[in-house]
């Protein structure tokens, strides 16, 4: 129960859901331009990693960019069932974020596609 909830600096209590938010809310310029960066520093993504892992140690961010810019986070417990709920509380208390979409879990895809050296395989 003392978990639950961090002060700001006035002392006001927030939930760890809005912790998490509000860090993502400071940092997500940073991870756009990560998105966006051929680098391979990956540091900022490490640390949304230990930030959504502080929420709950079963969850894990997933990034990437839709065919018409926007940038999308998936959190997922990556298939362990004791992940599912907070996965769901954490999606569903995410903050409007202009241009990013925020998912619950991987989605599964019908179909997926491979090209090796100019060749195309469904898989």
């Amino acid at each position: 129960m003392f978990g639950i909830f961090k002060r700001t600096s006035g002392g006001k209590k927030i939930s760890k859901e809005e912790a998490f938010w509000n860090w993502f809310l400071e940092n997500k310029t940073k991870i756009e331009e990560f998105l966006d960066s051929n680098e391979k520093d990956f540091s900022i993504y490490n640390e949304l990693t230990d930030r959504i892992q502080e929420y709950n140690e079963l969850l894990f961010p997933e990034l990437t960019k839709t065919n018409e810019g926007k940038y999308v986070l998936i959190i997922t417990p990556d298939g362990i069932e004791d992940g599912v709920l907070p996965t769901q509380k954490l999606g569903e208390s995410h903050p409007k974020v202009k241009n990013w979409i925020v998912k619950k879990f991987r989605q599964p895809r019908d179909e997926i596609f491979l090209s090796f050296n100019g060749v195309e395989y469904s898989l």
